[in-house]
């Protein structure tokens, strides 16, 4: 079989762990080279025939690609993809897009421009029960949905460490956006507006908030609520295994769509007047839905088939114009309390 060629930028504890593995066993892409600039994490990779460069325009000298996987930080991915789609090569990137709105339309102008692919790694979406929920959905089982509330609690910095990094870069919302990108991908796309957030700390040194509210509108008709927190586990050393985990209810106007569990196994449930439809969730590992993901991706571009799942560009920028603008709100609420809890201290 033709196999894509492909690099992976970033040898970080997610691009080693599961990002490495999942190219190598793709079955329709070869993992040809690996960039990082630490020699340290090259040097953990646990894959001797894989050669190594300490940067990307290293490997863009030395190699012949037909795209690359970014898995480094988010403050990163803008610079790394506009180099790789100046040389003619299709770009898969992780989540988030990018630092910044502005930096996402950046790559997303570029990727047209040079007529190549630029694929944002929501894998949530290839997911069997959430693309059930969004047939469901299409199909009217619930009738019009107005009404979307999600919870994602993760682990803490405590828990995880380099949790910090991500807090420090993309806040909570660096696991949530999954979620957020999940409404659009439910109801077939859509703009986000009337955007509110608070943003809530309990001791962490960071500049963005670890425990956030969200209240929005989905082209100005469907509700949308969503408690992100990675706060949640703070005090909690050792959690069961069910204890970090994402929570959804889709009310439509005749019936519902939630999550929960059946026999002690997560499970997704359509409720309406006249139907009762339920479903496990099958647990899968972050290696396993990146592989299927890239899979699907190539044998789209090859055009031997064609996923409607996979999250572009302009999907990855839609969910940063909404993390950049609850990001601008909670710090800017919590300077403002700030500001007022002193000066009320001076009178």
């Amino acid at each position: 079989m033709k196999k894509f060629r492909i690099g992976l930028v970033g040898a970080g504890t997610h691009g080693r762990g599961a990002v490495a593995p999942a190219l190598s066993s793709a079955l329709r892409c070869e993992l040809v080279a690996v960039a990082d600039p630490s020699a340290e994490s090259l040097a953990q990779l646990a894959m001797p025939a894989i050669r190594r460069y300490r940067s990307l325009h290293q490997m863009l000298e030395n190699e012949e690609l037909d795209g690359i996987y970014i898995a480094t930080l988010a403050s990163s991915h803008c610079e790394l993809a506009l180099q790789a789609f100046a040389r003619g090569l299709h770009v898969v990137c992780e989540k988030p897009l990018a630092a910044s709105a502005d930096e996402a339309e950046r790559m997303v102008m570029a990727a047209e421009s040079a007529g190549r692919e630029l694929l944002v790694m929501f894998e949530n979406r290839s997911k069997p029960h959430y693309q059930k929920i969004r047939e469901w959905i299409a199909t009217g089982a619930i009738g019009q949905v107005e009404a979307i509330h999600l919870q994602s609690f993760g682990k803490h910095p405590s828990q995880q460490p380099r949790r910090t990094n991500l807090l420090n870069e993309s806040g909570c919302l660096d696991c949530g956006i999954h979620m957020l990108d999940l409404v659009r991908f439910w109801m077939g796309g859509g703009e986000w507006d009337e955007i509110h957030a608070l943003g809530a700390w309990f001791g962490e040194k960071t500049r963005l908030a670890p425990h956030l509210g969200i209240l929005a509108r989905l082209d100005r008709k469907i509700m949308v609520t969503f408690e992100d927190s990675f706060s949640y586990g703070r005090l909690v050393s050792k959690t069961p295994w069910n204890f970090n985990r994402s929570t959804l209810a889709i009310i439509g106007t005749h019936g519902v769509i939630v999550d929960g569990y059946a026999a002690d196994q997560p499970c997704f449930q359509l409720v309406s007047d006249d139907r009762m439809e339920t479903g496990l969730i099958i647990p899968s590992s972050h290696r396993h839905e990146i592989g299927v993901v890239v899979d699907d991706f190539v044998a789209t571009l090859w055009g031997e088939d064609e996923s409607r799942y996979l999250a572009t560009g302009r999907d990855g920028l839609a969910a940063q114009q909404i993390v950049d603008e609850v990001h601008r709100q909670s710090v800017a609420k919590r300077t403002l309390h700030s500001s007022e809890h002193i000066h009320a201290l001076t009178l």
